[in-house]
Order: structure tokens, then sequence, then C-alpha cells
């Protein structure tokens, strides 16, 4: 298994540089600078054989592809390359810069229509905590092994694989992966463990549909640990060209490259530290093995629920960059987005329609069966209509989520009554933000508290839409959302007579 251990590389990635179907090559050289990377390009002349010294006339474009050639380092393709400056080195000569989101080393695909992807590996801060549960404790320390007798002490450090199948297309395999290293004296060495995932497809696909896969399943971590979960590309397996139409359905030529991004992990730190259990709110400590697999599979069927797993996510991201930051104004536009999924959940869970109406339809079929007169049965059919029985606003969709996350309440609040009225004020609030209403953009501490009441709710629509019915194994023992009902209960109780 293969690790991003190749930035020094990329400084000395120097060699001549096209863009398929323009004529012109380039000198220039591949860097790395504050964790981006950069193609500069030292030229009298544009890609398109502009001259630079007419500047006023010239065109700067972006390329979906460049494509490098290095007698040194072979070949490289870079993906997505945006136009980022030009700086007059002296006479007619310049240097054109281009920031480049992906590198993959050792590969020529010269059209981004044939960027096809059989399989690529990543990592994933905490992915063995989640994955593994209990067996992640030792995996993740460094071990020791020794050589007795000159013959090495076995360890159970064999790599492993699990072949998770997710979709039609799509297979996940978990890979353990010990890796040695030898100390000076050689008569002891290290090991360490590292989870990778290596994401295969049955039918090759794009690789914006891998990346998107990748980074649709760090959502689920997301939700899962209740923070941003970066993760990395580290190799890839191209299908050179589209795959043959021949009944067998043979690939052609398959190409393996190191793939060089850093703009994924959203420039923060993967670790596979060990994380709590009580600090995720679905993991393998909780499932067993195959309900876990089974929660992946899930997810990658409920797109439709989608943009209400981002909102979650969202209402927990404090930070811009590494430093931690918010405002009045985000706050209330997290609450906002946080009851749009409220609503958009229970729009799409139980649609519009309350039970009655259904019942109501149903007896009146009953009934326009038994008249046989046809004028009365199309009078009757058109003015016998049930009554308002729609979910017609966000007080009554709250509501009835409360009364269907009765047996999840409970476990933290007990009795319901206050916390229900209580919950129900998340509406004024809607109101007021909506309407521009507010005096201020502080709405103090029943607002704050709020926050908390209705990321709570959110958490139970999720583990909804994941088929996930034990509050015991979700709710009850979370850190998170323990600490959110802990403050809803204190605030609750000492402003009783408001909510009773």
């Amino acid at each position: 298994m293969r690790k991003n251990k190749h930035s020094a590389l990329l400084f000395d990635f120097s060699g001549d540089w096209y863009v398929p179907n323009l004529g012109q090559k380039l000198e220039g050289h591949l860097k790395t600078k504050k964790q981006l990377l950069y193609l500069e390009l030292f030229t009298e002349n544009t890609f398109e054989n502009q001259v630079l010294s007419d500047n006023l006339n010239v065109n700067y474009y972006s390329y979906p592809i460049i494509i490098g050639n290095s007698v040194r380092n072979g070949q490289c393709t870079l993906y997505k390359c945006t136009w980022a400056g030009i700086k007059q080195i002296s006479g007619k000569r310049y240097r054109l810069k281009y920031q480049v989101e992906f590198a993959f080393l050792n590969a020529v695909i010269e059209n981004e229509n044939e960027l096809l992807v059989k399989s690529a590996n990543f990592t994933f801060s905490h992915l063995s905590s989640w994955y593994d549960g209990a067996e992640s404790l030792h995996r993740l320390n460094a071990y020791t092994g020794i050589f007795v007798n000159g013959i090495e002490r076995p360890l159970d450090t064999l790599n492993k694989h699990k072949t998770v199948k997710i979709t039609e297309n799509i297979d996940f395999v978990f890979i353990d992966s010990f890796e040695r290293s030898d100390t000076q004296s050689g008569n002891s060495y290290e090991k360490r463990f590292q989870k990778y995932l290596r994401i295969q497809f049955k039918v090759p696909v794009l690789f914006d549909e891998l990346i998107s896969t990748a980074a649709y399943f760090s959502n689920l971590l997301e939700v899962s640990l209740f923070k941003k979960i970066p993760f990395i590309v580290h190799d890839i397996t191209f299908i050179e060209d589209a795959y043959s139409h021949l009944e067998s359905h043979q690939f052609n030529s398959v190409k393996s490259s190191i793939v060089v991004n850093f703009s994924l992990s959203g420039w923060m730190h993967i670790t596979d530290g060990i994380i709590s259990q009580h600090r995720m709110l679905i993991s393998r400590w909780k499932f067993d093995e195959d309900s876990l697999n089974n929660i992946i599979r899930i997810w990658f069927s409920n797109r439709i629920y989608s943009h209400i797993y981002d909102y979650f996510i969202d209402s927990h991201v404090w930070e811009i960059g590494s430093q931690r930051f918010v405002s009045n104004v985000i706050f209330n536009n997290k609450f906002l987005n946080m009851l749009q999924g409220v609503e958009g959940f229970h729009k799409i869970f139980y649609g519009n329609e309350k039970p009655e109406n259904s019942r109501f339809l149903t007896n009146k079929a009953d009934v326009l069966k038994l008249i046989k007169e046809p004028k009365l049965k199309n009078w009757l059919n058109d003015n016998l209509n049930p009554p308002k029985t729609k979910y017609t606003n966000l007080k009554d969709k709250i509501e009835h989520l409360i009364i269907d996350f009765t047996p999840f309440l409970i476990v933290r609040f007990g009795e319901m009554d206050l916390t229900n009225n209580f919950f129900q004020r998340a509406v004024a609030y809607r109101n007021i933000l909506s309407h521009g209403s507010q005096k201020s953009t502080n709405q103090g501490e029943e607002f704050s508290k709020l926050f908390l009441a209705i990321q709570y709710l959110l958490a139970l629509c999720i583990l909804k839409t994941l088929k996930i019915n034990n509050p015991d194994n979700t709710v009850k023992h979370n850190i998170y959302l323990n600490d959110s009902a802990n403050a809803i209960i204190e605030y609750v109780n000492k402003n009783i007579e408001k909510y009773s």
C-alpha cells in the first residue's frame, strides 16, 4: 500500500508540458507551496502560441488536462488546472502559473472523458475506530517484534482484506495494513497499523464520480463522529480508454498511478488515532459487522436525503481553516438550515398527508361502491372531501416527529409534555429570523438551547433514514447528544412555568 510521501519529488518534476490538441510545448516544473500544487511555465508564448509580451491581446485559459514529460521523473497528467497569474522574468520571457487540483504520476491520459477509474485506495481519519470498534484499540499502537535465535517472533500482523458489496457497481475493500521498519541494530523491528479503504467498480466510472463516492462515504463518518473527516486518495487504477464494446466486456490497458492532491483533506491532518465509542453516533462499537455494512449500503441508497445529512454535518462545523469561528449570523443560519432539514426529512419520509386522510379516502371508496345511482354517486364523490389533514406547517411536523420519536426521546428526556412545548418554540424563532423581524442577531439563551434541541431532533431523523431503531445503541450513551439533552432539561426545568 503506497502512501502520499512523494511531496519532495514534486520539486524536481521539471520537463516539457503540453495541452492535448494544442501544438505548443512549454518548459516548466511542478511544485508545492503552502499545501497547494502549482505548475510554473517559463515561456514567451501561451499554449495557444499567443505572444505574452503583447499582453493586452492575450487570453488566459484554464485547462482540464495538462500533460508533463520529465527526463528524470517520467510522465504525469495534471487534472483541473486553473490559471493563477503571470509574471515577467526578463525581456519577452514570462512565468505562467496554474493551480493544479490533481496530479496523476506515471500516467498519460489526454482526454478528461477517458479518466475512467477501476479502483483507488484511500485513508480516512478514524476509519479503524469507526469500522473495527474494540479491535481498533490494539491495532493503532506501535508493535515491536523481536528476533529469537535468528527467527522472527510471529505477530498477528498479517494484512487482511474485507470486501463489502455496497451497490451493484461499487465494492468497498477494507484493508488492514501493517508496515515494518527495521532498527539500525537489525535485531528488532517496528510495525504500525493503518486501515485503508479501496473503492472498486465493476464498471469503471469517471474520476470525478470516484471522488464523489469517497466524499459521500466521508459524510457518513462525519454524521457518525459529529465533525469533519478528512481523507486522501493515494493511488488509483485507471482504464486508459473507454471500455471495449466486445461481448466479453474486457477493458483496455490498465494503468496504475500515484495521486497527488491536498484539497480533499481540507488541509487537515489525517489520523487514525483512537476515538471514544461514546463520541460516535454510529460505529462498530454499537453494531456488529453485518449491521454496520448494511448501514453503509443504506447510506448509499439514501441519496435523496443527502441535503439533510449536509445540514446536520454543517451544524457541527465551527472552524474556518484551523481557527474556531462563529458569529450570531452564522449560528442563526445553521439553525434555519437544520429546520429545513427537519421539514425535508418529514416531507420525504412521511409525505404531506396525515394518516387520517388515507382512512377517510378508503371509507369514502367503500361508501361509493354501495351507491348505485350515478348522479348521486358523482355528487357525493365531488362533495364528500376529507377535512384538512395535511401537514401544512412546521409546528405540525415537529409535533408529529416528537410523537413518532417518543421511544428515543423518553430515554433522555423522561416526561415529554414540557419538552414538547419547548421544541415547538423553534417555530417562533424560524418565523422571526425568516421575516427579518428580529431586533438583534443575538437571540439569547433560549435560542441556544433550541439549537441543541433541533440538532438532537435532526439526529433522530437521520437514524430513521438509516433504519436504526434502537436508542440504546445510538442515542443513550452518546456524549454529544447527552450533553445537549442535559442542557435542554436543565433549561426547561429552570423555566418550567413558561413551557407548562
